[in-house]
Parts: C-alpha cells; structure tokens; sequence
C-alpha cells in the first residue's frame, strides 16, 4: 500500500500519512448495530463486509515495510464484531505469520453489547488488546442507544462481565457530553468499580455536523480539574494518566508500567489526554499528540482517540475501510 500526494503538515514539512506506519486501522464492516446519538459517521447503516483480498493487502503492505516497531492493527468501525465471527478470522488469516513473529499486534474496539464467548475466546487466542467504549452508568449513558431507541448499558456491561471472567481486560473510551461534563465523581466512582477495566480515555465532545451542542471550554477545564483531584483516581484499581503543563508527558514505557503495576495499588497520577476541540486554550492540562511507541510499550486501543492537534505532530498512520480506500479522517 503506497499512499502519495495526500498532503504535506505544514508545521513539519512531513507528510499527513506517513510513508511508514506503526498503527493500521482496519473496518471490517462500516455497519453498527447502535444508534449513538452523537454519532456522525453517515455509513453506519451500511453492512458492506471487508474482503479478504483487503485484509491480504494490508497484511503484505506491513511485511513490505519492515518497521522496527511491530504495527498495532486496530480493528475498528462501526462495530467490528457485526462482522460474522468466521468471516473476521478468515480477515485475520493473513497477518497471522507477522503477529507470530511479534512484528503485528490486533487491538479493536468495540461497543461490547456483541461479545459472546466464541468472540472472547478469538480475542484470547489473537492476544487482542480491547477497548470498549461506554459512556458510564445509567443515564450517564443515555447517548448511546439501539436503532430502536433503547438503551444499551446493560448489553455492555453484560459484555465486560464476558471478557472480565475469560480473564481478558481492557480499556474504555467514554465520550463525555455537556450532559455529563459534570459528573466527573460518577464517571470515576463508575470506572474504577468496573471489572477488567484497566485504563480510561476521556473523549470531551467535539462538534463534527451533527446539530449538537458543543462542550463549553470553562466545562471542560472544570471536568479535568476535578478529575485529576480526585482521590479515588490517585488510588482506584484502574489507572489513570496525566502530567502537568509544564512537563512533557511520560514516555510510553513509563505509562505502561503505571498501568500493570497494580499490585497492590498505590497512588499514581492521573487522566487522560484532552480532546477538547480548543484544548490549546485550557493550559492546565496538555493534549497528547501521537508519537511512535518505544518497543516493547503496549499501549492500548485508547491511544486512538487522541486527535493531533492542527498544523502539528506526528503524520497519521494508515486507516483503511472495507473497500480499502483511505477516508478523508483519521478517527
């Protein structure tokens, strides 16, 4: 896969995909089985299935390469586990030689409300790192519903609970809405109870189209302020990353050893990396921009939602749908 003229950042003179990648999002079906109310992906409707020609393409476009860093293949969509489960190992075939050699790593994130144990037991035996996206409990969740209009929490947690007794973790995305913006104790008190849960990303909502209300900015630095004070985040079983302004983030191995040193746990620094539409503007808290990991750091899926901010950071890696074309978004 040779991607070219797709457009230069003007910051760094590097081009906005890169010519090699350390992450592949792959969508093996555009459809999803919900209905978020904030949701502007207008093909979701759509149950066009990613050929295995595709999947083969990618597959050899890695080995191609040759990274010195093994490529976290996210599987992503939609819902990725819409795809019949036979067809999605028939996806992961070809790549299965390069995750044997630790030069390709699956991750995927998912709702969660589809997962089965035939799925817990391909996501043990692809060693895939998941996310799981859920908003929170309750009405906390409210923005992410059925195409019937129902709710769906108790469809996820049903689901964490699978992965939870198959001894798999995972992360979680939560978008946070103006409807929750301030509810940062709940999310907390919510996140830190929840089986198998090693890490969250906070996603502030941004406007993409859809006739929303965006998240005000004095909201949003209210939300993290009371984040990182909490001290049921310096010391919940889940673990939670930030840094102050005035420092550089941690370096990747370090994060990771923040996240799987749980035992027993001890007080640790905490949130998420912002993705507020104008986080320049809340300097209290300092957006993570995309960097290649160190070998052998295992972050996971949530990595994704950070978004690099405009006319900086690392170029995107590669984000291929069904039919194999590159979207005009990276998400």
């Amino acid at each position: 896969m040779i991607v070219r003229d797709i457009g230069i950042i003007t910051a760094t003179g590097q081009p906005a995909i890169a010519g090699s990648f350390y992450t592949l999002v792959l969508q093996p079906t555009s459809f999803c089985n919900l209905d978020c109310s904030y949701c502007y992906l207008p093909d979701r409707r759509s149950r066009q299935l990613m050929s295995v020609s595709v999947a083969t393409a990618c597959a050899r476009s890695i080995e191609q390469q040759g990274s010195v860093h093994p490529v976290g293949v996210v599987w992503h969509g939609g819902e990725p586990t819409a795809t019949p489960i036979d067809i999605f190992r028939e996806l992961l075939a070809p790549s299965e030689e390069l995750r044997r050699a630790g030069r390709v790593r699956h991750e995927i994130q998912t709702n969660a409300t589809l997962i089965n144990q035939r799925w817990c037991d391909l996501f043990a035996g692809y060693e895939f790192e998941i996310g799981v996206s859920i908003d929170g409990s309750g009405s906390l969740n409210r923005n992410r519903l059925d195409r019937a209009g129902n709710a769906t929490t108790a469809r996820t947690i049903r689901g964490t609970t699978l992965l939870a007794e198959a001894g798999l973790t995972y992360s979680v995305i939560c978008v946070v809405t103006p409807e929750t913006i301030g509810h940062a104790d709940d999310l907390v008190a919510f996140f830190t109870a929840l089986p198998g849960c090693e890490s969250v990303g906070f996603n502030i909502e941004e406007q993409e189209g859809a006739a929303r209300t965006p998240v005000l900015e004095e909201a949003a630095y209210r939300f993290w302020s009371r984040l990182v004070q909490s001290p049921a985040v310096r010391c919940g079983s889940a673990t939670w990353i930030a840094w102050p302004a005035t420092s550089a983030p941690p370096a990747p191995a370090a994060r990771t050893t923040a996240r799987t040193n749980r035992s027993p746990p001890s007080p640790t620094t905490v949130a998420w990396s912002c993705c507020h539409r104008n986080c320049s503007e809340l300097p209290p808290i300092r957006c993570q921009t995309a960097s290649p990991p160190a070998t052998g750091a295992a972050d996971g899926p949530m990595r994704l939602s950070g978004r690099t901010p405009a006319g900086g950071g690392h170029p995107i890696d590669h984000h291929v749908s069904g039919s194999g074309n590159v979207p005009e978004g990276h998400r």
